[in-house]
């Protein structure tokens, strides 16, 4: 293995970043940042990445070249590759999700010191907005923190930005109440997705129509709210055509289906008690007002948006009222 070649690696894109710029920033601080090179693998050509590699420093003890994946090269070339590198680089290399289906990344990630970086679990998560939250001078109750999570999802970029804007606003020393939160962090548009999933799954028309009406009434464009809509409609009917095609469990469906897990999970219980047409009903609804929102059969413009909105809401109690029938 070679102490030259590193590789940050895993699903967590957020601890990468932070990690390539610690690397950046350290290297830069000590040895200039004229002595740092940042290339895209893509297209490389060989003879471009060899000529990288084999540069010496300019007068420095080191040279830092960033690749942002690894090399698109043949297996058999790795090893020439890596022991062509100069004494004096460290060769970085950020790829969240390598093929390591081929020959080349194999052969890589045998000379090469990898790093992973896997997507926090909730304890950890929590545990970590904790401890971002302390750096920013505030803290968070505990209904606090359920409702900020809630609100953005494990995205950890997200999360820092929001705990940021929470610190500027109520300042060093606040201890936020979960009402402040709901007053300053508007919940993420992925995060409304699955809410809303939940919601007409659970037969909530009420609690449905209210997460609508807030979405429209904070600038959500109506199209894009219908289009999200229309996806979920969509991966109901993959669903119910997987527990027909015998499907058991949601872990199966999603495989199946080619559905999110998350998505499986939260449709399949209604999926399967639906044995009557109820889920091919909302679905022509659903097809035949796209059709007609499409062809100027509703009217729909920025300046006039009511009746899709309207339309919005009819679909959303069309499917509360069929999960309702069988909650």
């Amino acid at each position: 293995m070679s102490s030259q070649w590193h590789l940050l690696t895993g699903e967590n894109e957020y601890e990468i970043s932070r990690e390539r710029a610690r690397w950046v920033s350290n290297f830069a601080e000590k040895f200039g940042s004229e002595n740092i090179v940042y290339l895209e693998s893509e297209d490389l050509p060989k003879s471009a990445l060899l000529d990288e590699l084999t540069s010496a420093p300019f007068i420095a003890e080191k040279r830092l070249l960033v690749l942002d994946a690894l090399p698109d090269v043949e297996k058999e070339d790795v090893p020439s590759i890596v022991e062509a590198t100069h004494p004096a680089l460290l060769v970085l290399c950020v790829d969240p999700k390598p093929d390591r289906r081929l020959g080349s990344t194999k052969a890589f990630l045998e000379h090469m010191e990898v790093r992973m970086f896997p997507q926090k679990n909730p304890q950890q998560l929590s545990a970590w907005v904790q401890n971002e939250a302390t750096q920013r001078g505030i803290a968070l109750a505990g209904e606090a923190l359920s409702e900020l999570l809630a609100r953005t999802g494990p995205d950890q970029r997200l999360l820092s930005m929001e705990m940021t804007k929470l610190a500027t606003r109520y300042g060093r020393g606040a201890v936020l109440s979960r009402a402040d939160v709901v007053e300053l962090v508007p919940p993420s548009s992925e995060q409304e997705v699955w809410q809303l999933m939940d919601y007409f799954a659970a037969g909530r028309d009420l609690a449905a129509l209210g997460l609508v009406r807030d979405i429209l009434n904070r600038g959500e464009n109506p199209h894009g709210l219908w289009a999200r809509v229309l996806w979920m409609v969509s991966q109901l009917v993959l669903v119910r055509a997987a527990t027909d095609a015998g499907s058991q469990n949601a872990a199966a469906v999603s495989k199946s289906a080619g559905v999110p897990f998350p998505t499986a999970r939260t449709l399949f219980p209604l999926a399967r008690q639906d044995r009557s047409s109820g889920i091919r009903y909302v679905a022509e609804w659903f097809s035949s007002s796209d059709t007609a929102l499409k062809s100027g059969g509703f009217k729909a413009t920025g300046e006039a948006p009511e009746e899709l909105n309207a339309l919005l809401e009819c679909g959303i109690l069309k499917l509360c009222a069929l999960a309702a029938k069988y909650g």
